[in-house]
């Protein structure tokens, strides 16, 4: 196998050092993963959909400047946000699009 040709290029000592230094890295960074993890765990799935929802808004609001639109159609836009299915469709435009360049 492929591994064992480059483990042939080290020495038993530099296998060690190696093998050491992934063991203090995992180890250092487990309790950091582990934060993530409770932290992720602790988000409703309402919150997550308002994290995405607004996360949307604000780069479509970044790349149109609706105040030039008036009241009124802020207010429309405002609430086009609050479908889902509209939140929907940017998500799978977007996820389209990413899939595309991917391949």
């Amino acid at each position: 196998m492929w591994w064992s040709n480059i483990a042939q290029l080290f020495t038993d000592k530099e296998r060690i050092i190696i093998m050491r230094k992934q063991t203090e890295d995992y180890l250092s960074l487990k309790p950091l993963a582990e934060r993530f993890q409770e932290a992720a765990n602790r988000i409703t799935d309402e919150e997550l959909d308002y994290i995405i929802r607004s996360k949307i808004k604000e780069q479509i609001e970044k790349q149109i400047d609706f105040s030039s639109l008036g009241t009124v159609m802020e207010e429309v836009i405002e609430n086009w946000f609050e479908d889902n299915e509209n939140c929907n469709f940017v998500l799978d435009t977007l996820r389209e699009s990413i899939e595309r360049r991917l391949h």
